[in-house]
């Protein structure tokens, strides 16, 4: 699924972030370098996907599970100092962000999934990160369960019919057969 359908999502319907929802290359350089940035932050991360064996034979029917994961970045430096070092701080925020995230994307269908997923996003689970005592990491994980056909696959077409020769033999005559050759235009 496009990440940057799931990022204008989030910007717009969690108002919490303040427009500061990035995708997965903003996520690595904010884990590793961004300190000063407003909180909390939101990145969007396109995680791995899994596949049934192949319905069909011969063509193409495979029900395919998609993953994103919604990273939130929290501040952790609000309360004691004991709260920051156990997490506390962050941890407290994490439930009230769930429940703006999930009225954001849980049943949304992504734009560019229409037709191939029969129903919106669900909700795959959440885990913390990592923690300092100025951020903690909190990731939710959505599914998408979409299908995937011939038409998403490599049709070989071969070389193009050009003509054909027909044989035609009258019923009831046993006289010669006719040939005829048919020539079929290219366009």
């Amino acid at each position: 699924m496009n990440i940057e359908n799931v990022v204008a999502q989030v910007k717009t319907y969690v108002p919490a972030f303040g427009g500061r929802v990035s995708g997965a290359a903003d996520f690595a350089s904010g884990l590793e370098t961004v300190v000063n940035m407003a909180l909390p932050a939101a990145f969007v991360l396109a995680l791995e996907d899994d596949a049934t064996e192949n319905d069909t034979w011969p063509g193409l029917q495979q029900a395919v599970t998609e993953r994103i994961g919604v990273v939130i970045q929290f501040d952790n430096t609000t309360g004691s100092d004991a709260d920051a070092r156990t997490g506390f701080a962050g941890i407290d925020q994490v439930y009230p962000m769930r429940a703006a995230v999930f009225s954001a994307l849980l049943s949304w269908l992504p734009p560019d999934q229409v037709g191939r997923a029969a129903r919106g996003l669900a909700y795959g689970g959440g885990r913390m990160l990592t923690f300092d005592r100025a951020r903690l990491f909190w990731q939710f994980e959505f599914t998408l369960e979409t299908t995937i056909t011939d038409a998403d696959g490599f049709a070989d077409v071969g070389d193009p019919l050009t003509g054909a020769l027909v044989t035609l033999q009258p019923s009831g005559d046993p006289g010669p057969a006719i040939p005829i050759v048919v020539n079929i235009p290219v366009t």
